[in-house]
C-alpha cells in the first residue's frame, strides 16, 4: 500500500510538472470589476483553481466530521443513560414476581 502512496505521489507530480510545462503562456485575469485585471501563466491560474477547491473540499469534511462526531457522542450518552436504567429496572423487578407459579402435575 505504501509502495501504491509513492507511485501516485509521482505521478501527481510528473502530471504537475508536464503540465506546467506546456502552459506557459500568458493570460489576463478579469473579476467582474472589482479588482484590476493582471496578467499570470495559465498554469499558476488552473494549479491554484485546484487548490483552492482541495481546501474548500477539505474544510467542508472537516465540518461534516466534527458534526458527526458531536452526534456520536450525544448518542453514546444517551445509550449509557439507558443502559444504567435497564440495569435499574432490572434490579427493582424479582423474577418470580412476574411469573405465575403453576401447579405441578403428578402422575
Amino acid at each position: 500500500m505504501r509502495l501504491l502512496k509513492i507511485i501516485l505521489i509521482v505521478l501527481l507530480f510528473f502530471l504537475t510538472v508536464t503540465f506546467s510545462l506546456q502552459n506557459m503562456e500568458e493570460v489576463k485575469i478579469h473579476y467582474y470589476g472589482l479588482i484590476d485585471s493582471f496578467t499570470a501563466p495559465l498554469f499558476t491560474v488552473v494549479l491554484t483553481a485546484v487548490l483552492l477547491g482541495v481546501i474548500i473540499g477539505a474544510v467542508g469534511g472537516m465540518l461534516t466530521n466534527i458534526k458527526l462526531r458531536i452526534e456520536l457522542s450525544r448518542r453514546k450518552k444517551e445509550a449509557e443513560g439507558m443502559k444504567k436504567e435497564l440495569e435499574a429496572l432490572k434490579g427493582e423487578v424479582s423474577p418470580k414476581a412476574d411469573f405465575p407459579s403453576f401447579p405441578s402435575v403428578d402422575q
